[in-house]
């Protein structure tokens, strides 16, 4: 597969600022979202990794309208968005959830499927059944008179996921959420649908947000990643930057456990001790420092925004970054012309691409 184009430095298809999400849970709020800074860009593979209950997902969610912020802004396309904007939003913006079998509905033919989205902007009924068809056999169910009348459950699960991406497709949307996309299907079936998201960014232009647990996924796939915690960005930067020299400790303790392949060291791998805090009640100052070897008692203390640290575009939230070569990262640099759907580095990949 031949590289992506790079994004060009036009007006960013999403951008954030300070974005906020806050969820009342029994007597308390929790702060699920808190003080995001992100900026999503035209034609790009942005990655957004970090452990379970950091807030991907009501990131992902809030991008697209279907949560609520409660504080800071969030743009699209240049424009403050509002509540006006949202429908607007939604045809430019679509989501790939992570089970197709669960997003699906049981009762509706792949045709109804793929048209629903459709439907809803009150399109005619021609217009919708080519759409609909193209969208089939771009996301690799050709011919789509084959697909047509059948159920979600006459279905295989790649074919299932598919379907998603096709009814993702169906309104020509300007980019892709891509919620663990390919965690829920066998090894032997997830490069394809990785190889598809891809040619679909190449042919169609899309920008993909991929939402992942897998560090080898993002490294191999994303032009740039983020790194979340407690509801915030706490790393950014072009791929290889961050996935190679990380300067938050807490980049370098994900990445040291990540399955490699290259061996380490006895104790080479740093292992994070205690738990991750409750999201109602945040650390003060930098919410990393009750599990951070490097803290101090500034880190208590002083909340840390993103600041520049590492290579050129990389930032950390962090008041003593810094790439410690014990985690064993550094390594062969891709060749400057290789596109990021042929990159190969120093982690596992859960599929082969």
């Amino acid at each position: 597969m031949s590289a992506a184009p790079l994004a060009s430095a036009v007006t960013p298809l999403a951008e954030a600022r300070g974005l906020e999400v806050a969820f009342r849970r029994r007597g308390s709020t929790v702060q699920a979202l808190d003080g995001v800074d992100l900026e999503w860009r035209q034609n790009e593979v942005l990655g957004v990794v970090g452990e379970s209950g950091c807030g991907k997902t009501t990131l992902a969610r809030t991008l697209l309208g279907l949560e609520q912020p409660t504080g800071g802004e969030l743009r699209f396309e240049g424009a403050t968005l509002d509540r006006s904007g949202v429908r607007t939003l939604r045809r430019r913006v679509q989501m790939v959830f992570q089970d197709p079998y669960q997003s699906l509905n049981p009762r509706m033919r792949v045709s109804e499927l793929v048209q629903e989205p459709l439907r809803m902007q009150r399109m005619g009924r021609a217009e919708r059944v080519l759409r609909a068809a193209t969208a089939l056999e771009d996301a690799g169910l050709g011919p789509a008179e084959r697909f047509w009348g059948r159920y979600p459950h006459e279905l295989s699960g790649g074919q299932r996921q598919r379907v998603a991406i096709a009814s993702a497709l169906a309104p020509e949307p300007a980019g892709l959420v891509c919620d663990e996309p390919v965690s829920a299907l066998d090894v032997s079936v997830r490069a394809q649908v990785l190889h598809l998201l891809l040619g679909l960014r190449r042919t169609r232009g899309l920008a993909l947000l991929l939402i992942t647990h897998d560090i080898g996924l993002a490294w191999a796939l994303c032009d740039r990643v983020a790194v979340m915690y407690l509801g915030r960005v706490i790393e950014i930067g072009q791929a290889s930057d961050v996935l190679e020299r990380p300067q938050h400790p807490y980049t370098q303790a994900l990445i040291a456990v990540a399955p490699s392949t290259r061996p380490r060291a006895p104790g080479q791998a740093a292992v994070l001790e205690g738990e991750v805090p409750d999201a109602s009640r945040l650390p003060s100052g930098c919410r990393f420092h009750p599990r951070c070897p490097r803290a101090r008692e500034r880190c208590a203390d002083e909340d840390v925004a993103l600041r520049p640290s590492g290579a050129a575009g990389q930032t950390a939230a962090c008041w003593y970054p810094g790439f410690e070569p014990r985690s064993g990262l550094a390594g062969e640099r891709r060749p400057a012309d290789e596109g990021p759907e042929r990159r190969r580095g120093p982690f596992v990949l859960h599929a082969e691409l």
